[in-house]
């Protein structure tokens, strides 16, 4: 699993596989599912994070985050 949150355009994606997805399908207006044919889910993005989770905070991102493969892109 890789996580990165991305500051400038306020998007947090969870990459929970490698593999090549199908299809992005619309969960919400905040959040996109990346789907194999076979239907397992291969990502996860959430745009405007600090919005649509609403207890995100970025500045807590990095606190235990380096040791699971996670960064924040400036």
């Amino acid at each position: 699993m890789n996580i990165t949150y991305d500051k400038l355009t306020d998007i947090l994606s969870i990459d929970l596989a490698k593999g090549r997805y199908e299809v992005s399908r619309k969960i919400t207006d905040g959040i996109i599912v990346d789907v194999t044919k076979q239907g397992k889910v291969l990502g996860i993005e959430i745009l405007d994070a600090s919005e649509t989770i609403q207890s995100f905070n970025p500045a807590r991102l990095m606190s235990g985050w380096e040791q699971n493969n996670s960064r924040i892109v400036a």
